[in-house]
């Protein structure tokens, strides 16, 4: 694994979050009637520290397990105030309060299940780096804030990565007489949620169920070759 020179001003921050893409299962619904809105979530790092291996990992802030949000995308409850039987639609309350009727509707996500799929997994490529490049000794992340989205590979979804680094930097080690290009590792993590919908002019609920894939812990390292990849 290749060590990382840290540099005395600090560390770069990579954020991987939860802007994800979701594969719904309809299981109990005839189909779904009505779009889903993108939840309204920004994550955080929490916390940052350096493995066994060298690494700067980073942990972020994620979604609750059990939450509810309006027909935008806001959420308005989490925990065990997040309800299906006891939230009824306040899309059309502007105060954001949980309790008032309209046609509007209310989604909640209940992580049902939790698997970790990879550790140390390959995620995407760098989004600062284009190709790869022969006999770089050391990269220098000391670029200003950044953010892209960037894909989770073999598993069909993305996440957003955010590069937070200005007045901070840390190199890492590429390698000498060898094609190498920075990259995204971390750790998959395939969710099973359940959705219910409620509310609605017609009332009822409709349930699926989503799988979803997020990255825990993430750092970035260096693919290398001893050939031309591009």
């Amino acid at each position: 694994m290749n060590s990382i020179k840290k540099h005395f001003m600090g560390i770069t921050f990579l954020l991987l979050g939860l802007t994800l893409l979701v594969n719904p299962q309809v299981t109990n619904a005839s189909g779904l009637s009505g779009a889903e809105p993108e939840i309204n979530f920004t994550p955080e790092v929490v916390n940052t520290y350096e493995d066994e291996d060298g690494n700067i990992v980073n942990e972020y802030s994620k979604l609750p397990d059990k939450f509810v949000t309006d027909e935008n995308g806001n959420i308005i409850a989490e925990g065990e105030d997040a309800d299906p039987n006891n939230v009824e639609s306040n899309s059309n309350n502007n105060s954001g309060s949980i309790g008032s009727l309209s046609c509007g509707y209310q989604y909640y996500y209940d992580v049902v299940g939790r698997t970790n799929m990879e550790y140390h997994a390959f995620i995407d490529y760098h989004p600062g780096f284009s190709e790869a490049r022969y006999n770089i000794k050391e990269y220098n992340f000391t670029l200003s804030s950044l953010s892209y989205s960037i894909g989770i590979s073999g598993y069909g979804g993305s996440a957003e990565v955010s590069l937070n680094t200005p007045g901070y930097g840390y190199t890492i080690d590429g390698a000498e007489l060898k094609w190498t290009r920075p990259a995204v590792y971390g750790t998959v993590v395939k969710e099973t949620v359940k959705r219910t919908r409620t509310g609605g002019c017609s009332g009822g609920e409709e349930v699926t169920y989503q799988t979803r894939y997020v990255v825990d812990d993430s750092y970035i390292g260096v693919r290398e070759w001893s050939y031309n990849p591009n």
